[in-house]
């Protein structure tokens, strides 16, 4: 049974990770860049949110109510309803996000329209990669839960493989179509996640003893490896699965990197904000890459220069107007993250 302290952890975590993508893509959008910051956050700002998606998975899905299920009960029962989370809170609302930004995006750069760069940004999980991803690594879990196998270690072998399958594709500079090498829906980006999300499924498993285990000497220590291993052997580590610049050193670092940010957030104190970014964190992203981009634009025309001022005027407002936005679309459009609300709304 989940407690309030989970909870508060789960959404802590979500909510600075997302606050680590607005700075990243911030900086990306005014043409300020800082390094250090971001070796910092790129181990655990995207990593954590696949992580934390295949503990909450695997916490319900291998709970002895449901993998003691069969095929055919699991797939009536949680089974479906699994795969119409996918459809109905990731599918769709990343497709109809994609569709409003789609034609404003390519008014503000000035890009002529095409049909094919249409369908492919938006049908074919073109422009938002980590919710795109996110179905891909699901729906590879959901085939998984077929086996109706208890033990997490199927899981992470599995996943292991699939990453490794990514990897060899990768390598190969393979696409199923040369035009749109991400199509279809990030696929490759979503073999890589597939293994965060095992390992969070692993973490899950091991949990209580980690909690046991976790004094705080130890988090300091950890903390010291963490910090050591980015700043003295940076470019050994390979973190970033949008880019599918991931490898086996990257994987350990983005780990631990989460592992220590987990611990970080149970020591947090009630906070109500960040727990309501952390609760609202898929509307937060698909405003992640807009934002920044327009108030960069509008920001230039009063500060000159690409300067760190500059970049925390575009993050900060960012931030601000995501937030009213999201409680706008919460109170009035509901349905946009998830369409079942229609329907609930009609009853």
């Amino acid at each position: 049974m989940e407690t309030k302290k989970n909870i508060l952890w789960i959404n802590y975590l979500k909510a600075i990770s997302i606050i680590g993508v607005y700075i990243v893509h911030s900086q990306l959008a005014y043409g300020f860049w800082n390094s250090s910051l971001n070796n910092l956050i790129h181990p655990f700002y995207v990593n954590a949110f696949f992580f934390v998606s295949g503990y909450l998975i695997f916490r319900k899905q291998l709970a002895e109510s449901r993998i003691n299920q069969n095929r055919k009960e699991w797939l009536s029962g949680e089974g479906k309803f699994f795969l119409k989370n996918i459809l109905y809170r990731l599918i769709i609302p990343t497709i109809l996000f994609s569709v409003i930004e789609f034609f404003p995006s390519h008014l503000l750069r000035g890009l002529s329209y095409d049909t094919g760069v249409f369908l492919y940004k938006t049908l074919g999980g073109g422009t938002y990669w980590f919710t795109a991803a996110l179905v891909v690594a699901e729906i590879l879990i959901f085939i998984m839960l077929l086996t109706r196998k208890k033990s997490i270690w199927l899981y992470f072998v599995v996943g292991v493989i699939l990453y490794l399958t990514g990897h060899f594709i990768v390598s190969k500079d393979y696409s199923l179509l040369d035009a749109y090498p991400a199509f279809p829906w990030m696929y490759k980006q979503g073999l890589y996640a597939v293994i965060f999300l095992v390992i969070g499924g692993g973490y899950w498993c091991i949990e209580d003893m980690i909690n046991k285990c976790m004094i705080k000497p130890l988090l300091i220590f950890l903390i010291g490896v963490y910090f050591v291993s980015l700043f003295t052997y940076s470019s050994f580590f390979h973190v970033l699965i949008s880019t599918l610049d991931l490898n086996i050193p990257g994987i350990l670092l983005g780990i631990l990197a989460t592992v220590v940010l987990i611990e970080l957030c149970k020591l947090l104190p009630s906070m109500r904000l960040l727990n309501y970014i952390g609760q609202n964190t898929i509307g937060f992203y698909f405003m992640s890459g807009a934002l920044p981009i327009v108030l960069s634009m509008f920001v230039h025309k009063f500060i000159h220069g690409n300067n760190v001022w500059g970049c925390i005027i575009v993050f900060v407002s960012s931030m601000f107007i995501a937030c009213i936005a999201v409680m706008i679309m919460n109170h009035w459009l509901p349905w946009m993250f998830d369409l079942r609300m229609l329907r609930s709304k009609r009853k």
